[in-house]
């Protein structure tokens, strides 16, 4: 760790080391005068080829670093630096020169950047904590992102839950000089052109294999041991296939819970097997009462996907063999992995049928079980509002009207009316340009993967002092297959149909044609166990959440949920998350109720 002040200006850093492990990759880092300082969070996976260039050019590196090919790149190209860099990244850059102040975040999101920025001062961290450790900056919750969380499960960006703290959006940049601050956005994730005529099928294959390949490749450059996370799933078993073909026994790692339905350590070792990786897995028994307080804290924010408990324990697994793991995240935004994408090829359809008549055939519908009839059930219970609300109500944890009702008068009455997903609703309309199934697609990019995927894995992983690589977030991969047509990944409701014929070759037929089940957790069945008592002492006592909800109706929920009557597990770990979270704010600094 280090830090380096100079007049008003001061940055810190804690360095978990991957490139150069010597004393000349310390940060913050300076160039060779001492004019431009850097502090910098990632990986930049084409600084050796921006080097060469940079050193054609005069430039004279004094460390192997990434690191400080930023800081040459920037004395060469100023503001327009961060274009150039292909990787994931959060920095703070100071000109001294110049007297300026350069914040920027790669184009995905998997970095996290906060700040706090008024008349007189700016703070930034990579944590929450960060800002509030200053002492500078109150905690106050904004009850509009509290909403929204409630709502979602997280809080979209450039919302933390607290109003003095905001996230850099992805893919953008702050700069501040002469007393102003401007943010602007320098990538959209949309292909150059869109109206060219797409390649033959078999072209587009082969492109595709290529791409990945290569994304997979330069993600594998490391001083330190490198490994890969396993599930049972296409994703990452295209990444570790891809690995393999460069590098002999990957390590790899699985984690599953004692529970049929969410555990594939099956498949994931089946599939270790055949790719030939030194396997590891374990069973998650966790002690999720111990546990809420310590991923409370290390998130920061309030964060509700139940997927970060084996997140937290892959990633610790993970630690005790290797330094860097590379995994499978962002596929499925890409290339259509998810059922509400298939959902989403009937919002159009049910946004004409009228809403009492759709609601009326959704009680018809068999939705005790997951499957198709309690999805098409979702659906036809949105009929009549808009097929962009319809769409985006699909990402709900409760509907929004049931959400509603849950609210006490005085929570209601703070919120003025507003509309949680409006920004989803806006996204994608600005988004379908007649391809709706590559209008859901952008519309996750941006708001689902950076805010909950991506900031999932990336604390669990960072937490640990293990770093995570996603190839499919290469940008230039993410461009390409923005610029596809949605028919080819999402082909007669069969999801990710491109990209599984493009690794035929790779991956055995079993896997390819397995169901998605996704990193899922049995957190229902916890809320009917271990959780039980811990949720009902919330709903009957005054705290954070009580001072929001209904006690009454949430008793009555609760119930339902403990009796079987309904499966209401994910909102109510949203709950406890949001409980748990209020605790460890309000010992640093929390102002306002609970």
């Amino acid at each position: 760790e280090g830090v380096w002040v100079k007049g008003p200006v001061g940055l810190g850093h804690a360095r978990l080391a991957v490139i150069d492990l010597s004393p000349n990759g310390r940060q913050p880092m300076t160039n060779e005068d001492g004019t431009v300082w850097i502090t910098f969070n990632g990986e930049i996976y084409n600084f050796q080829d921006l080097r060469s260039e940079l050193e054609s050019k005069g430039h004279r590196f004094r460390s192997k670093t990434d690191t400080e090919a930023i800081i040459h790149l920037y004395e060469e190209e100023g503001l327009e630096c961060v274009a150039r860099l292909r990787g994931m990244f959060a920095f703070a850059l100071w000109d001294d020169k110049k007297k300026r102040l350069l914040l920027a975040r790669d184009r995905l999101g998997q970095k996290p950047l906060y700040y706090h920025s008024d008349h007189e001062k700016i703070l930034f961290s990579s944590e929450v904590g960060g800002i509030l450790a200053s002492g500078l900056v109150e905690a106050v919750p904004d009850d509009a992102e509290i909403f929204q969380y409630l709502c979602l499960g997280y809080v979209p960006h450039p919302g933390t839950g607290l109003k003095e703290i905001r996230k850099l959006a992805p893919a953008h940049r702050m700069v501040v000089e002469e007393g102003r601050v401007r943010t602007e956005a320098y990538w959209s994730g949309q292909p150059a052109r869109t109206d060219r005529e797409p390649a033959s099928e078999e072209e587009t294959l082969r492109d595709l294999h290529e791409r990945v390949m290569e994304a997979t490749r330069i993600r594998m450059v490391s001083d330190v041991p490198l490994g890969a996370l396993l599930s049972g799933g296409i994703d990452s078993g295209i990444i570790v296939a891809a690995m393999a073909r460069t590098s002999s026994r990957i390590k790899t790692f699985t984690v599953g819970f004692d529970h049929d339905l969410f555990d594939e350590r099956a498949e994931a070792r089946f599939l270790a097997d055949r790719l030939g990786t030194d396997h590891h897995e374990m069973v998650v028994t966790p002690d999720v009462r111990e546990l809420l307080p310590k991923i409370a804290a290390a998130y920061g924010e309030p964060f509700g996907d139940p997927a970060a408990v084996p997140s937290y324990y892959v990633a610790r697994m993970a630690r005790q063999h290797v330094t860097v793991v590379l995994n499978g995240d962002g596929g499925d935004e890409s290339f259509a992995g998810y059922g509400e994408y298939i959902q989403g090829q009937t919002a159009g359809w049910a946004a004409r049928v009228p809403g009492p008549v759709g609601r009326a055939f959704a009680g018809l519908l068999d939705q005790k079980r997951p499957g198709k009839a309690k999805s098409l059930a979702e659906v036809l219970a949105l009929s009549g509002r808009s097929e962009a609300r319809i769409i985006a109500s699909l990402r709900l944890l409760l509907p929004l009207d049931r959400m509603r009702r849950l609210m006490k008068p005085a929570f209601g009455e703070r919120l003025q009316g507003f509309d949680p997903i409006s920004h989803l609703i806006e996204r994608y309309r600005e988004m379908n340009r007649g391809d709706s199934v590559n209008a859901m697609l952008a519309v996750d990019r941006d708001t689902f993967l950076p805010d909950d995927l991506l900031f999932k894995i990336d604390i669990a992983t960072m937490r640990h002092g293990l770093e995570a690589r996603s190839p499919f977030l290469d940008h230039p991969l993410v461009e390409y297959a923005a610029g596809l047509p949605g028919r080819m990944k999402l082909s007669r409701f069969r999801k990710k149909h491109i990209l599984k014929k493009a690794f035929a070759d790779l991956l055995p037929p079993e896997v390819l044609s397995r169901p998605k089940r996704g990193f899922d957790v049995p957190v229902g069945r916890w809320l009917r166990s271990d959780l039980k008592d811990a949720m009902r002492e919330i709903i009957t006592t005054q705290n954070f959440v009580t001072d929001r909800l209904d006690r009454e109706k949430l008793e009555r929920m609760f119930s339902d949920h403990v009796s079987g009557r309904e499966d209401q597990g994910r909102f109510f770990w949203a709950l406890l998350m949001l409980n748990e979270w209020s605790r460890t704010i309000k010992r640093e600094r929390f102002v306002g109720t609970g």
